[in-house]
């Protein structure tokens, strides 16, 4: 018996649980990964996915033809219908195939499902019919060998139990490559269960961080009892297989990796310190100290790297994002700063889509839509600058050579700015700042863009680096990261220049002392896009070019200049409250004089916030795809609300103990919300009003008079021109009624009018002669807004109805 006096060090330490429960924990572990290899991963899976989009013109049958091999007779195919917005689940659609029906469905919610047999298709082209008896539309429709996949870092498909695929390609354990990844599974699980069983009793949250692990084996092992209880049955892509096991024992060590990391950071001192001040800054300290907020950032940023890698992994959608993919494999492949058809035929391979005959459709396309961008006829410069793509085109061999998805080429860079991003601002206002910044992404709408190949997420990076180095009075540093934004946004070439003026004024010429290479970086960076666009084609703004944004049209529109704050479709504010709060609590703390920025940040943010909505206004696109919900635009001005959460998470500093832990429950709990609100794998959406937008306009119609295109497509669930006999839309209540007079000249004296769409309990006739009477006390509108009469100019069989 160990007496009490005895020396510490001689103690036994504590054992944080029976020998048996880890042995068990980590070799049952190990077994589920094994039998995962064994009877559920792939190397090469056939899957065959026809897919079609923009059914945009309602009708009441739909028929697309596609090629197919049917593959075992008995298989199950899918037929997937997904629609724009919610459906009556009592309309029917009937199915046929070939001519012959194979079944008939109701939709649910947004989506129908009609599951068929493999007998019934031939090989080579097939015939898709689908009949219901009024019209409508669809947002997308698929025939598809599977139920679903994913071709992320997480890759899998998930088919129906019975189904059989010969030409899969599996990992047999007798290969070497099997034989590797079994003995690696073994080994990792001898080696956690001896160190797990010598170790005292682990607390606190690594210990809550490391036990998160066995959420990736219950994962497997719900995957392979699946088909027990269900009629589904998952397969898992090798190497993602091999991806979630380096997770698994990566989290099992992780209090190792932490000391080891912050010896071999240490180690680095003298390196760091030949280097400069940032990198010694950076490296030069230990990166992970006891302090929890360094901690906690560090947390943050794994999480961040989870989801841009594994969970949902990387996002390559139709639109912008093809157009930087399709940069990407021009630079990466051909050493080009445009695309031709040929590399757009090598992208679509390396996307795993087979080019089809002839001329490629998408290089017509951009043909098509871009004439101003083409040169000699087969160069095609994008109206995106090229950087964004460049920058990732470095990450893009390794992921070839890793046989990896190349969007992870556009998350690693993400990763890249987010760190470098974090490191420039916690060195320039400090650790506070930094964890500031990683909550605005994860807890605010930029979190959905994590994973998307758009430039949201390293422009807002770089305009939030940019604002802490102004409050820093590090000059040349913000201006540089406004330039670096303004290569991809130009309206921040602006901001740089005003960064410019302010360190002009407040230190003449002396603000250029020991910074001339950082200026002429920015500078340079500012000016690129204009200069290269300007050289090679003649043109300096590429959106303007192309008919995107307009010059000559409602010069200083205040209500279109300011929708992308508070337009309860697409504005900030309506969208994410948190910067309302943000903003009231900012003020009750300066107010009391416990939060303030420098002179210098308020005049730039006074000056920035007209530039940036004025030059958003120039858009056509008001209510642009490529989101969720939120305006992409908006996004734009979370730079403010950065510094203004690190001023008020200094203000409470000196606060009491309760009052600090009260407003961070409630700041972690408003993060939360924005985080399962803005998941990123919730699909693209801006097509349907928000709750706030339905809310309003049915309670306050009033209230708000938004933009004539955001009201439409929300409202008519459709983004395309309006069809001539449409000539006024409200929504479903009919308490908000838009009306155009160019439209209700097509009608003189009511004359033919037909039916408003998306509220057909609205007498037109009354609805025309309101407006007409409105329009003659108002000659010179375009277009206005009936609000709250709903039930005087609803129709009178309905108001009696109703009455009853």
């Amino acid at each position: 018996m160990t007496s009490p006096h005895e020396p510490a060090a001689r103690r036994l330490p504590r054992r944080s649980g029976p020998a048996a429960v880890k042995l068990l924990l980590s070799f049952g572990a190990a077994l589920v990964f094994l039998l995962v290899l064994r009877h559920a991963a792939y190397v090469d899976f056939p899957r065959q996915v026809a897919g079609f989009k923009d059914g945009g013109t309602p009708s009441i049958a739909v028929r697309r033809e596609f090629q197919a091999e049917p593959g075992p007779e008995k298989n199950i195919w899918v037929v997937e219908l997904t629609f724009a917005g919610p459906q009556d689940g009592r309309r029917v659609y009937r199915i046929l195939l070939n001519g012959d029906p194979i079944g008939s469905a109701s939709p649910a919610a947004r989506s129908l499902l009609v599951d068929f047999p493999g007998s019934r298709l031939v090989s080579g082209l097939n015939v898709l019919e689908i009949r219901s008896a009024a019209p409508w539309t669809f947002r997308r429709l698929r025939v598809k060998n599977i139920y679903g996949y994913s071709s992320g870092s997480l890759a899998g498909v998930l088919f129906h139990r019975d189904n059989r695929y010969p030409e899969a390609s599996r990992l047999p354990l007798s290969s070497a490559a099997g034989l590797g990844m079994a003995l690696f599974f073994i080994l990792a699980a001898g080696v956690n269960a001896a160190v797990e069983i010598k170790a005292p009793s682990r607390r606190g949250l690594l210990a809550m961080v490391g036990m998160t692990r066995y959420l990736i084996s219950g994962l497997l092992l719900a995957a392979l009892a699946l088909p027990v209880f269900s009629r589904f049955r998952i397969w898992f892509d090798v190497r993602s297989l091999l991806v979630l096991a380096l997770i698994f024992y990566g989290l099992a060590f992780i209090r190792e990796w932490l000391v080891l990391g912050t010896k071999l950071l240490r180690g680095f001192a003298p390196w760091a310190a030949a280097a400069g001040p940032f990198v010694r800054q950076a490296l030069g300290r230990p990166a992970l100290r006891s302090n929890g907020t360094d901690l906690l950032s560090w947390l943050l940023i794994a999480g961040l790297a989870f989801l841009c890698l594994i969970q949902p992994g990387p996002v390559v959608r139709s639109g912008d994002s093809l157009e930087y993919v399709a940069m990407l494999v021009s630079w990466a492949e051909f050493g080009r700063p445009y695309v031709t058809s040929e590399s757009i035929e090598v992208m679509e391979r390396r996307l795993g889509q087979a080019p089809a005959p002839g001329d490629n459709a998408f290089f017509k396309s951009l043909k098509e839509r871009f004439p101003s961008l083409l040169k000699n006829g087969a160069e095609m410069d994008l109206p995106h600058f090229w950087l964004y793509s460049l920058a990732a085109s470095v990450f893009y061999h390794p992921a070839r050579w890793l046989s990896l998805n190349i969007g992870l080429a556009f998350m690693l860079l993400h990763l890249l700015v987010v760190l470098a991003g974090f490191l420039a601002v916690r060195r320039a206002l400090g650790r506070a700042a930094g964890l500031c910044l990683l909550l605005i992404i994860l807890g605010s709408p930029l979190v959905w863009f994590v994973n998307k190949v758009h430039v949201e997420l390293i422009s807002v990076i770089l305009a939030c680096a940019g604002a802490a180095l102004l409050e820093a009075e590090n000059w040349a540093g913000s201006a540089l990261f406004f330039g670096l934004a303004s290569a991809q946004n130009p309206p921040f070439a602006i901001l740089a220049g005003l960064v410019f003026l302010l360190g002009f004024i407040r230190q003449k010429w002396t603000v250029f002392e020991g910074r001339w290479l950082v200026w002429v970086a920015a500078f340079g960076l500012a000016a690129a896009q204009p200069a290269y666009y300007l050289l090679r084609l003649g043109i300096l703004n590429p959106v303007v070019a192309t008919g995107a944004a307009k010059m000559d049209r409602d010069v200083f529109s205040l209500r279109r200049m300011f929708s992308f704050l508070v337009d309860p479709d697409i504005g900030l504010f309506t969208n994410w409250p948190v910067a309302l709060a943000l903003v009231l609590l900012f003020a009750f703390r300066a107010a009391r004089k416990r939060a303030c920025f420098r002179s210098a940040t308020w005049i730039f943010i006074a000056a920035s916030l007209p530039v940036l909505l004025w030059s958003q206004s120039r858009s056509l696109n008001l209510n642009h795809g490529g989101t969720y919900l939120i305006s992409r635009y908006a996004l734009w001005y979370l730079y403010i609300f950065f510094l203004v959460l690190w001023q008020i998470g200094l203000s409470f500093r000196k606060s009491g103990s309760a009052a600090r832990r009260s407003w961070l429950a409630a700041g972690v709990l408003a993060g939360a919300l924005a985080l399962v609100q803005f998941w990123p794998s919730r699909p693209e959406e801006y097509l349907r009003p928000t709750r706030v937008s339905e809310w309003l306009y049915s309670r306050i119609p009033g209230a708000y008079d938004p933009m004539p295109e955001i009201f439409t497509e929300r409202y008519r669930r459709i983004e395309e021109n309006l069809p001539e006999d449409v000539w006024a839309v409200s929504n479903p209540s009919g308490s908000k009624i838009l009306v155009r007079r160019g439209r209700m000249q097509n009608f003189p004296h009511g004359q033919g009018l037909v039916p408003i769409p998306t509220c057909p309990e609205l007498d037109e006739l009354r609805v025309y002669q309101e407006a007409e009477r409105r329009f003659e006390a108002a000659p010179k509108k375009k277009y206005l807004y009936i609000n709250g009469l709903a039930r005087e100019l609803r129709r009178p069989d309905i108001g009696r109805r109703r009455l009853d």
